[in-house]
């Protein structure tokens, strides 16, 4: 009788307790599928406060600002359909997702700023704002990994000096004159203070200038710039690597913690027509003053054609720069530099120009596999630049390959 009594109840712990695995499996499972399903939040133009919040129809934010402040870390916002007034500050690594919307910027800086790591934008139609359409603004001791911006339509931005003056009291800050050159109100996109981020497969047009890589925030590296069609952007670049901190050297070495654009790829984009009613290249890798680096950057297999000034430029004029391992390889250099003639020393570049590379210091270049079509200079170069890779390039009505001034 014992025997027997001891033998069902044991048989029924080991059946309540596969009972109670199962549920803790069950309810562990559903934790698990709650973690992996995260918020998402819609804004629509026909917003109801306290709607379902489900899908466009029954969205419950009328603004893109207060559904991504509303919105924890993972968490998706959808924008429907519409125009939307105003400019959005991002702080949570979130996923900002355009569907048809229309941010009409407002106000004196950038439609939209990123001040986190891990966000991603894609398909937004940004226009009309005074600073950058998008800007990605890392520092020195808080940089930004992981930003994602794919897919937009980034129009009519970057409009704060359209006449490249050396403003003094523009209402958005870096519009006015530095160091006595006129300022960069930021281009369509711009990056600063960046690691590890992607910009692709946007399209960019109208802007004073295209997509701006710069380190006055924090270094810039890893960085990929890829598959973008930049064009008909009207005073800047297309593409621009800019130094600007004067803190990528410490005793003539580099500093890739302090400063620096550095180990970027520019590659598969369309770079069109840019500059002209000002002053601009196709791509330009720049060193702008003293201790300024643009390092080990590649450029690849762009088509670049009808820009301003050469279609590929690398500069750097000032002492104690470090513009040393870019790669210039694959590119399609067709037509540019039709614009004004650029003067370094007693020197110029003959017009029109594929790429232009001049250095206040000795530096390499490698230009390798190109094919530079229709200019007058394929490549000119100032006598302190050293040139390899060039027996694998082509050209094709080019009066002069290669020239050195």
């Amino acid at each position: 009788m014992s025997r027997s009594w001891s033998a069902g109840r044991a048989g029924r712990a080991a059946r309540g307790a596969a009972i109670a695995m199962a549920v803790l499996g069950a309810c562990a499972a559903a934790g698990a599928d709650a973690v992996a399903a995260p918020a998402t939040a819609y804004v629509s133009t026909h917003a109801v406060a306290h709607a379902a919040d489900t899908n466009c129809a029954s969205a419950a934010f009328a603004t893109i600002q207060a559904a991504v402040t509303a919105s924890p870390a993972g968490a998706t916002v959808v924008v429907c359909t519409g125009a939307y007034r105003g400019t959005v500050t991002v702080t949570t690594p979130l996923t900002l997702v355009g569907e048809g919307a229309v941010l009409q910027a407002a106000g004196s800086g950038p439609a939209v700023t990123v001040r986190s790591s891990g966000v991603t934008l894609r398909g937004l139609i940004v226009t009309g704002a005074t600073g950058e359409g998008i800007l990605v603004e890392g520092t020195v001791k808080a940089p930004l990994t992981r930003v994602t911006v794919v897919d937009n339509l980034v129009l009519g931005n970057d409009r704060g000096n359209p006449k490249g003056s050396a403003l003094t009291s523009s209402p958005y800050t870096p519009c006015d004159a530095q160091n006595g050159a006129p300022g960069d109100c930021g281009e369509g996109i711009h990056l600063t203070g960046t690691a590890d981020s992607l910009v692709s497969g946007n399209t960019l047009a109208d802007n004073d200038g295209g997509i701006l890589l710069s380190d006055e925030g924090g270094p810039v590296a890893h960085d990929q710039v890829v598959h973008n069609v930049v064009v008909d952007n009207n005073f800047a670049s297309g593409i621009s690597l800019v130094g600007r901190s004067g803190a990528a050297l410490a005793l003539n070495a580099p500093a890739p913690s302090a400063g620096g654009v550095f180990a970027n790829t520019v590659a598969d984009n369309t770079v069109n027509a840019n500059g002209t009613g000002g002053d601009g290249s196709g791509i330009l890798l720049l060193a702008q003053g003293t201790g300024d680096g643009v390092y080990a950057n590649r450029v690849q297999d762009n088509l670049v054609a009808l820009n301003s000034l050469a279609g590929i430029a690398v500069e750097g004029l000032a002492a104690a720069q470090d513009l040393s391992g870019n790669v210039v390889t694959g590119n399609t250099i067709d037509f540019n530099g039709q614009g004004a003639v650029l003067k370094f020393g007693s020197t110029s570049d003959p017009n029109p120009t594929g790429l232009l590379v001049a250095s206040a210091n000795k530096i390499t270049l490698a230009v390798t596999r190109n094919s530079f079509v229709n200019n007058v200079c394929g490549v000119w170069a100032t006598s302190t630049v050293t040139l390899t890779g060039m027996a694998t390039d082509r050209f094709t009505g080019v009066a002069q390959d290669e020239a050195t001034g």
